[in-house]
């Protein structure tokens, strides 16, 4: 869980766009990353 804890950690100083984390995490599927995060309850997705 090495990449998750460092999108959560991210995260945790406050909300981020998509963009803003792709641009932080280029090498990453962005995308899926955050839906497993959701599905585990660790975020929530208020912008749609």
């Amino acid at each position: 869980m090495g990449i998750e804890k460092d999108v959560l950690r991210n995260l945790s100083k406050g909300p981020r766009t998509y963009e803003g984390l792709k641009k932080d995490f280029p090498r990453v599927d962005v995308a899926q990353l955050l839906i497993n995060l959701e599905e585990q309850h660790l975020v929530v997705n208020k912008g749609g």
